[in-house]
This record gives structure tokens, sequence and C-alpha cells, in this order.
């Protein structure tokens, strides 16, 4: 066989993935697959060492079921509980000693009263 289908056939049985390959076939995105790859939650191989490419092999797609985009996506809508909201600050004073450029405003203030 030979021919641009012998290379589709040949590319289709790789017994590794880059990581960014093993993210388009599972879902992930590609900073939880280098995340479990530091954390060894996935089988890889660097033949070359730390900065060479790294090899996922195949198998290693059993090990985590795909994700659909649509699950994905729902996935990370909002938050289940908001965080409540906050009052803004003139409403409201904070415990403890008041600035001193705030204690200067409140007693040119309070002489402007005065007057």
């Amino acid at each position: 066989m030979s021919g641009p289908n012998a290379e589709h056939a040949a590319k289709q049985e790789k017994p590794f993935l880059s990581p960014q390959e093993f993210s388009e076939h599972t879902g992930l995105s590609l900073s939880t697959v280098r995340r479990y790859l530091k954390r060894g939650k996935l089988p890889h191989s660097q033949l070359g060492g730390a900065h060479c490419r790294i090899l996922i092999p195949v198998d290693a797609l059993k090990m985590v079921p795909p994700i659909a985009p649509a699950e994905a996506a729902t996935a990370i809508g909002p938050p289940a509980n908001p965080p409540p909201e906050t009052p803004s600050s003139e409403t409201t004073s904070l415990p403890g000693p008041r600035p001193w450029w705030a204690q200067q405003a409140g007693a040119v203030q309070a002489k402007e009263q005065e007057k």
C-alpha cells in the first residue's frame, strides 16, 4: 500500500497521542491533561528528557470517559450558590480606626458645618 490512503491509515493506527490530541479525543482541556500528566494520573513517556515531546499511549483513552461538547458547556455554567452581594463602602463602615486622611476630611467637614 502506498499513497495518501496508506499514510492516512498509518496516522489512525498511531500507538501514542500528543497531549493536544488526547485533549481533543476526550474533551478535556489541554491544561487538565497537562495537570493529569504532572500528577501521574495518565501514563506517558518522554524519551528525550524533561523538555521533549510527551507521548501518551492510545490505551489511556480508556481511562478517561469522553466528554461531549454540550455536556462540557453545561458543566461550566454559573455556580450553584452565587456569592452574596457585598454592600458598597458608602453604606457600611469597616471596624477599626479611621485612616488619617478620613480623619482630616472629617475635621474639615465638621468645621464647615460649624460655620
